[in-house]
């Protein structure tokens, strides 16, 4: 309501010259530096990904007024966020190696929040937190980093306000774990542009970019989060990680990806419906049929991607996990994957697991990422993944 009211006002005064799309990436950096007194990027190949992203949300992102003032903001916030990574990389910390991580991939609303949730509990794993993602280093020098927590908990008010339904969809708690989205937002390199904005070219674009600075930079910012004599492999999930695997896997060739598969219909009509929800405070319009058809082309090609990027990946690195399977027996899909994974558990931890999940069914904590109609022609996704739905035996998959 009170994003309307915003948006109606502000549609009857002139427009600022800050608002006013296209914004200068020159002009953003300097107000960061100024922000943060602070004037090292850590290189410019960033650069690139910035100027693109502006860019493409410039000429498509459909913003509103709201949104145009939101997306600012963020791209103002991430900025200083990366002037104060590198910083804090400069001032000597030190970065300790990702050795032998476990990745939750596969396409968009598979089940990778609920599995991840459940296996962040195992006592020789570590996920790392919501907070910790937004701001992996101090936000003040010498500050703890209960600011940045309180920061986290801020920001999150404000997003269930804007948008409850994207919220209940996919809920995010600033103590909990949650996706690697939030360390690529510094590189420029993040799905958020064509998920709160229409700026699909810029998805499209991404894919045909090198990004191996972006996952290098990801990769120190884990570095970074990562304990002093601390013996846990890192839990990592991102729906994303999925269009990228060969960098993933030459990155990391000791990981262990879990591929969690489901019905082409449900996982792309449930994105694209969360595409919406995402979109909605931040938007003009939404035009659902321009937004489910990016969505079935867009997860037709990371499905491709993968495909392609698993012939070089030994099948001992990868547990496939059908997202029926994981709904109807969560404690067999955990033995599988610990076990694959190399993970010594002991039983009472699966006894544990049996509790927890009965109590999330009981409190309805976690609901199957349903399909509500969002407009996609079941025949079509049919025909279009044919061979991915009979490989997996995906047509057996639960509502």
């Amino acid at each position: 309501m009170a994003v309307r009211a915003y948006n109606t006002i502000s549609y009857c005064l002139p427009l600022s010259k800050k608002l006013r799309l296209p914004w200068r990436s020159d002009e953003l950096l300097s107000v960061a530096c100024d922000r943060t007194g602070l004037d090292d990027y850590g290189g410019d190949t960033f650069r690139q990904f910035l100027d693109a992203t502006l860019d493409a949300v410039s000429s498509e992102g459909e913003l509103s007024r709201f949104g145009r003032f939101s997306y600012r903001e963020f791209t103002l916030a991430v900025l200083a966020n990366r002037l104060r990574i590198v910083n804090y990389l400069k001032q000597g910390a030190i970065c300790k190696p990702v050795t032998n991580p476990i990745i939750i991939i596969g396409l968009y609303r598979t089940g990778s929040t609920y599995l991840h949730n459940l296996l962040s509990t195992h006592k020789d794993l570590r996920s790392p937190l919501f907070w910790q993602l937004k701001y992996p280093v101090p936000l003040k020098q010498n500050a703890t980093y209960a600011m940045s927590i309180a920061r986290t908990k801020r920001e999150q008010r404000i997003h269930r306000y804007l948008s409850p339904a994207f919220n209940r969809a996919h809920p995010m708690d600033a103590e909990k774990p949650e996706e690697c989205l939030h360390l690529f937002e510094p590189t420029f390199a993040s799905t958020t542009p064509f998920f709160i904005s229409g700026a699909h070219r810029f998805a499209w674009w991404l894919l045909k970019q090198d990004l191996s600075d972006a996952y290098d930079f990801y990769a120190k910012q884990l570095g970074l989060l990562k304990k002093d004599g601390e013996h846990t492999r890192w839990l990592l999930k991102w729906p994303y990680h999925t269009w990228h695997l060969d960098k993933l896997y030459s990155l990391w060739p000791d990981a262990h990806f879990v591929f969690l598969h489901r019905d082409p219909i449900d996982a792309v009509s449930s994105v694209s419906n969360l595409a919406t929800l995402a979109k909605a405070p931040f938007c003009k319009y939404i035009d659902r049929s321009t937004l489910n058809q990016f969505w079935l082309d867009y997860c037709d090609s990371g499905l491709q991607r993968a495909a392609m990027a698993r012939a070089s990946i030994p099948n001992s690195h990868i547990t496939d996990i059908r997202y029926s399977d994981l709904i109807r027996n969560p404690i067999a899909v955990l033995e599988k994957t610990t076990r694959d994974a190399g993970l010594e558990t002991p039983s009472s931890w699966y006894n544990e697991m049996q509790t927890v999940v009965s109590k999330l069914n009981r409190q309805h904590t976690f609901q199957p990422y349903s399909r509500k109609p969002s407009g996609l022609k079941h025949e079509e996704v049919q025909k279009r993944f044919r061979d991915y739905i009979d490989s997996y035996d995906l047509a057996t998959n639960i509502e």
